[in-house]
């Protein structure tokens, strides 16, 4: 199995604190998430978080006019100038100081930031030449007697707008002018949010924190740039800690009274688990009707997991604090539990493996114990403690090396295969094992965000004292402006004034194919994703194993040779060639050829290719050819082929539904191009039929005068 996972996405965080913006097409809203960035697009609604990671949150972001460049600024003033071509970051640069805003100019020459009381103008990289300076300092505008907190570009990129503190705004030309000098605007009684330049225009909008808005006018001589008296305030809609997002639902009713943790597995969309945190008790629900259907007793403590097992004979298995787990069979009679099987420590998570015949439960002495369920007899172990290695807390008293001696795992999972677990915990790590070896064979950092509890290994004595930790004293804004929280709240920041996330993964869960596995973190839930371009994994491989001989034979109209030589090499872009260039007419041939060793490979191959390319019958003709051929023997051995026949039947089923709606589109507008034929052939006749009625009246018409004139 490979293992070179690469972050890929993050979803279900959409945005943490910062700035939102369009990118110049305005198809794709930019969000920061954290220490990250979103990008989502509207027209394909689709989403990607760049693999681009800060030391703390951001809060500063804007994207140059071309769309090629953009800069991110985190919490303590470090930028990182990154592109949007490579997915990289170009530069680092560090302010020292926290940064409110950003903003490149229209035409993509500067872009300025503000830093206390100043902005700072400088010179964009690499716009009209090569500069060995990324970030060449333009010019610096210091006047406001406050920090700054805005900046706006006139359309022309002359003129800046820098709002403040101190109530104002000020409205400066980038370079001297002869009939232009600084301005500022004031009539603000509360501090400046934004500002904005009219489009092809001097004139200002500006807005301040108790939502007074002013339109300045500029169509008039610089002295007399007076308010427009247009300043009522809107008032803002603020959502509520109280507001609550109602969603469709099975209701399930019964007079039990007992608090419950839900955990949601399921056989067949049937049953629905429920476990007790009262009465230590187990509840099977029916999803159809809401009916409870069983109640399995007989632990003594709290419930910590729940696992079906795959299969028709509908095993569960459950782990408990009170130092057990127990396999129950839920259909054979009330309460069917076999045997209860003693751990060394609480169970805190139990899963299954894909085939049944084997699931794991982590204890709280940092240990996965792996049980056979036929037998009821443990078959291995792993120790993982040290390997869970974690952080030291702001509020932690001893260090992180003795907070390891108390780290568990809370989350499991096992591989498509079934050869590895994936584990995961109250840590920055996930680990990968593998279970027959019992060996750790790699280990996933999560997140680096200071911005989080839990990250650094050490603390600085210098923030030490007799009285604790100093990052746990609060820095407190003008006396004025501090609300403190009353203790005891359940609402807000928890009475806290400064609240800080732990760092930690609740839940693991690999994908069906194998190729992407997915962790709920403090920060959402992080994908990561297997990039086949990056991986150079060739089999059997030998010294006559060539692109040249690969080519050759396949020009040879050895095609059989060809791909087999060509997944030896194991070259994606080489096996596409090879593969589409044999002749459609010669498919079935090449499929009955190849050895069994390389069906599984192909199809693995032709599964991946069909996502994306635009030859889908020439695909789903291999694909059918194969199955023909080689279905017998990939049935005998379906358990190792199952994450290539799910990848397979994920990607037909998409490609049919993409095809099926250009195919209803056609079908529709082709009814209506005749239903229009119909119709013009219909108004045609219609109009033939008029006319000869007409004809036929003129010429009555003309006889009548005719025998006038003759009786005349």
């Amino acid at each position: 199995m490979k293992f070179a996972f690469k972050f890929s996405n993050l979803i279900g965080t959409v945005y943490r604190k910062g700035n939102l913006l369009f990118t110049p097409d305005g198809n794709t809203v930019v969000t920061p998430v954290g220490n990250r960035l979103s990008f989502f697009d509207l027209r394909n609604n689709k989403s990607e978080t760049l693999p681009i990671e800060s030391r703390y949150n951001f809060t500063a972001v804007d994207i140059a006019p071309s769309g090629y460049l953009f800069i991110a600024i985190n919490e303590t003033g470090e930028a990182l100038l990154c592109s949007l071509v490579s997915r990289t970051v170009l530069h680092r640069h560090h302010f020292r100081k926290p940064v409110a805003c950003v903003k490149f100019s229209p035409n993509g020459k500067y872009f300025a930031v503000t830093k206390d009381n100043a902005v700072f103008v400088y010179r964009t990289p690499g716009h009209t030449r090569r500069e060995y300076v990324p970030f060449a300092l333009e010019r610096v505008i210091t006047t406001a007697y406050d920090e700054t907190t805005c900046i706006e570009w006139s359309s022309d990129s002359r003129l800046l707008a820098v709002g403040s503190k101190d109530m104002s705004v000020k409205v400066f030309a980038l370079h001297r002018m002869t009939n232009f000098a600084m301005v500022t605007l004031g009539s603000h009684s509360d501090v400046i949010v934004n500002c904005f330049f009219d489009k092809d225009s001097a004139d200002l909008y500006t807005l301040s924190r108790n939502g007074q808005l002013c339109v300045w006018e500029a169509n008039c001589e610089l002295a007399d740039f007076v308010s427009a008296q247009n300043k009522k305030a809107s008032k803002e809609d603020k959502l509520g800690d109280e507001d609550d997002l109602a969603e469709g639902g099975v209701t399930a009713e019964s007079d039990i009274t007992a608090e419950h943790n839900v955990l949601p597995e399921e056989i067949d969309d049937e049953p629905k688990l429920n476990e007790s945190k009262d009465t230590f008790e187990v509840f099977v629900w029916s999803l159809q009707t809401g009916r409870l259907l069983d109640v399995l007793a007989g632990h003594q403590s709290c419930v910590s997991g729940l696992s079906f097992g795959p299969g028709a004979e509908s095993v569960l298995v459950s782990s408990s604090w009170d130092k057990t787990c127990r396999i129950w069979n839920l259909f054979a009679e009330k309460g069917g539990g076999r045997e209860a099987l003693p751990l060394a420590a609480d169970g805190l998570a139990v899963q299954f493996r894909p085939d049944g015949q084997e699931f794991a439960v982590a204890t709280l002495d940092g240990a996965i114990v792996f049980f056979e369920p036929r037998s009821s007899t443990q078959v291995g172990s792993i120790e993982g403690r040290q390997d869970l290695a974690s952080g030291r807390r702001d509020t932690d008293l001893i260090t992180a090396k003795r907070l390891t001696r108390s780290q568990a795992f809370t989350a499991l999972c096992y591989t498509a295969d079934g050869e590895c677990i994936l584990a995961a915990g109250r840590s920055k790590f996930v680990c990968i094992y593998h279970v027959r070896e019992q060996l750790l064979l790699k280990k996933f950092e999560i997140s680096c965000n200071h911005s989080l509890d839990g990250i650094d290994d050490f603390v600085s004595r210098r923030k030490m004292t007799e009285f604790g930790n100093m990052a746990l004293v609060e820095e407190r804004e003008a006396a004025q402006e501090a609300a403190l929280s009353l203790p005891g709240v359940k609402k807000g920041d928890l009475s806290s004034r400064g609240f800080k996330p732990e760092v930690r993964v609740s839940g693991v869960c690999f994908s069906p194919t194998g190729r992407s596995w997915a962790a709920v973190t403090t920060e959402g839930v992080l994908v990561y994703s297997l990039d086949q371009s990056l991986v150079f994994d060739p089999f059997e491989l030998e010294q006559n194993v060539t692109p040249a001989t690969i080519r050759a034979a396949a020009k040879e109209k050895d095609y059989a040779r060809a791909i087999t030589t060509a997944f030896r090499l194991n070259e994606d872009a080489l096996t596409t060639e090879v593969v589409e260039s044999v002749p459609p007419e010669s498919v079935e041939l090449v499929a009955r050829s190849l050895p069994q060793v390389y069906v599984e490979k192909l199809l693995a191959f032709l599964g991946g290719r069909l996502e994306s390319t635009t030859h889908v019958q020439f695909y789903v003709e291999w694909i059918d050819s194969l199955l023909r051929q080689h279905g017998e023997a990939l049935k005998e051995r379906s358990g190792k082929a199952m994450a290539t026949l799910r990848t397979l039947l994920k990607n037909v089923t998409l490609r049919h539904a993409e095809l099926a709606k250009v195919c209803d589109h056609n079908k529709y507008l082709l009814r209506y191009v005749e239903t229009l034929r119909e119709l013009k052939e219909r108004k045609g006749e219609k109009g033939e039929a008029d006319d000869a009625d007409k004809e036929a009246d003129d010429a009555m018409s003309s006889d009548v005068d005719s025998e006038d004139m003759l009786v005349s």
